[in-house]
């Protein structure tokens, strides 16, 4: 099954960003890892249409994280770079 995910940030510099989903029929889990493997937020959604949440990362440091998004019994991996 194909997810559409955009994954963005409004500046380089800011210590958020903001992932948005389409449409999800079924409950999603997204999760949220530095490049250590360490967990460093994670939420659930349920059923919902144009999910969009607002990760707010202050107080992690600058760095590429992972984005692991668990939605349809498949997992959906991306990057994000916060400076």
């Amino acid at each position: 099954m194909q997810v559409s995910l955009l994954i963005y940030t409004l500046t380089p510099t800011e210590e958020t960003f903001t992932l948005e989903i389409p449409a999800v029929s079924t409950a999603a889990v997204i999760k949220v890892f530095d490049m250590l493997g360490k967990l460093v937020n994670k939420r659930a959604v349920e059923n919902a249409k144009n999910v969009k949440e607002i990760f707010i990362m202050k107080g992690n440091t600058s760095g590429m994280y992972l984005i692991k998004i668990e939605v349809y019994g498949e997992v959906f991996c991306r990057k994000v770079m916060l400076l």
